[in-house]
């Protein structure tokens, strides 16, 4: 039996996920079609062509790390690659900031595999404003479980990062 695809990106997106550096938060993003084909991926990491020394994410995190969401439309736009009217599947609902982004670029769903109570208090107000932000442009957004025994990208729920 084969598995469902909204499983089968759930896991790719787990996958793509775990390629970041940054240990307290691993976060992954892939872009589809309507026809299921993966697009373009991108997960939480340094800036291209950016010496990637962890010692960076200590104090200067913010300066050198691009979120998932935005790596993965930056990806597909460095390839020529169409994105209106794509399906993302992201670890984590988008912030506001990827909202945003996402918006632009005409990605019409997104499905989170991890809902935003389950994510560091500190990411709270800035993914509840995303996904609001989706909904009034006319972003579809949904849960989707992700695959039993898998790793979120959080260390530890509920937690002050």
């Amino acid at each position: 039996m084969s598995i469902n695809f909204h499983s089968y990106f759930a896991e790719i997106v787990n996958a793509v996920s775990s390629k970041s550096k940054n240990n307290k938060v691993k976060i992954g993003a892939i872009i589809v079609n309507d026809d299921n084909v993966l697009l373009s991926s991108g997960y939480n990491s340094f800036v291209r062509n950016c010496n990637d020394d962890p010692r960076k994410l200590i104090h200067e995190k913010d300066i050198y790390i691009e979120h998932a969401e935005k790596n993965a439309i930056f990806n597909a736009a460095r390839e020529g690659i169409r994105l209106k009217d794509t399906t993302m599947y992201c670890t984590w609902y988008p912030c506001i900031e990827c909202a945003k982004a996402i918006i632009q670029v005409g990605i019409k769903h997104v499905v989170s595999l991890t809902e935003i109570e389950d994510c560091p208090i500190k990411w709270e107000t800035s993914l509840i404003r995303g996904k609001q932000l989706l909904t009034e442009c006319k972003v579809t957004t949904q849960y989707c479980q992700a695959p039993q025994g898998k790793p979120l990208g959080l260390e530890q729920t509920r937690v002050s990062m």
